[in-house]
């Protein structure tokens, strides 16, 4: 019998008058009510606050392209809520086989219309976190300054890059990508790029906010583009930027905070000594002490974190790393073999001629 049924409602269906239904997209704003903590997400769980209309206007048309559009987050601080879905203007042949169950169906209003709130829920919903960037997605992110558009709002996207609203440029987001890792902000771990110890402390402990606000960084990068189009004066911006150095400068200087986190984990400017493989300077950095000519192709580097150094109880320190340069070896005390037995050596760090790598030997000290 439901075979027969599906058969023949398919069958009278091609002599019904055709569906037609309007793919919209309600923005919906509730006055008078602050939205709830809950609203936003915490670790391991999203919590959202799903409202099926609120008080409110349908605000399809006429949006200032020039800004781009509110992110989800935005949207629920400004107590603004968006319903996606169909408005049903003909039934035509659906009045036989019904409405698809995961259609959304939305009712007609007008732009400015006042409706009520029907429904509010906070539903506990599991995600997975999201994937680590790669220089493509990162490229990405830059070029529409953090907003996620759909394939659909590629129109909506390419007028908000054209407006200017970006950071960077073509020319300039690779090479930006490329000093963030330079300067140990960022690490690639094959494809994938993820944010370094040092990355996340600047973060957390950076006390000018603004710089991390990616709303805010991209209005600059369309301000540079409005002065282009004759919207804003060079000197208007000079003055502007000029301003906020000043304040950020002082800012930083009353910071605490951020005075103590860069005190705890310095890094020495200047050179360590001198390269055993090509004659440059040896600088530190986050995670090594390495030639200063790496971009030329020399390779030398001792590893804060080597596994025989570190096996045996001790830490590769700047002063460690000095005295070998200048030497040709360092000497340590009170090492600590796997048995538990304690020596002395001379640690020699040397290039193995077969394979081209640098590797410790020791020399026991009596």
């Amino acid at each position: 019998r439901i075979v027969y049924e599906a058969v023949r409602t398919r069958f009278l269906a091609q002599f019904m008058p055709v569906a037609v239904a309007e793919d919209t997209v309600l923005q919906l704003e509730m006055r008078g009510v602050t939205p709830p903590a809950a609203a936003f997400a915490s670790s391991g769980a999203a919590e959202r606050m799903t409202v099926n209309l609120a008080t409110a206007a349908a605000q399809n048309e006429n949006r200032d392209l020039d800004k781009p559009p509110l992110s989800a987050e935005e949207m629920l601080q400004k107590g603004h809520f968006v319903a996606k879905g169909k408005i049903q203007l003909e039934p035509g042949w659906k009045l036989l086989e019904g409405i698809d169950a995961k259609e959304v169906l939305l009712p007609e209003v007008n732009k400015g219309d006042m409706v009520s709130l029907v429904k509010a829920e906070v539903n506990e919903v599991e995600r997975k976190p999201p994937k680590p960037h790669t220089e493509k997605t990162l490229l990405r992110v830059m070029e529409t300054c953090g907003r996620k558009y759909e394939e659909k709002d590629d129109q909506e996207m390419m007028m908000a890059i054209l407006s200017g609203f970006s950071i960077g440029t073509p020319a300039t987001r690779a090479e930006t990508i490329k000093k963030l890792k330079d300067a140990g902000y960022i690490q690639a771990k094959g494809k994938s790029l993820s944010c370094t110890e040092l990355g996340t402390k600047l973060v957390e402990t950076f006390p000018v906010r603004e710089l991390f606000d990616l709303e805010y960084t991209g209005r600059l990068e369309k301000t540079l583009s409005d002065i282009e189009r004759k919207k804003h004066t060079k000197k208007e911006f000079l003055d502007f930027v000029t301003e906020f150095v000043k304040t950020s400068v002082e800012e930083i200087k009353k910071d605490q905070t951020f005075g103590n986190a860069a005190n705890a984990a310095p890094l020495h400017t200047g050179p360590v000594g001198k390269c055993p493989e090509c004659g440059a300077d040896v600088i530190e950095t986050e995670k090594a002490f390495g030639c200063s000519r790496w971009r030329e192709g020399c390779k030398f580097a001792i590893w804060k974190n080597d596994s025989l150094i570190t096996s045996l109880g001790k830490k590769v320190s700047y002063e460690m790393v000095k005295i070998l340069l200048e030497h040709g070896k360092v000497g340590f005390r009170g090492c600590v073999s796997k048995k538990g037995n304690k020596f002395s050596a001379y640690f020699f760090y040397e290039k193995d001629e077969k394979t081209g790598r640098y590797r410790w030997r020791l020399e026991f000290i009596d």
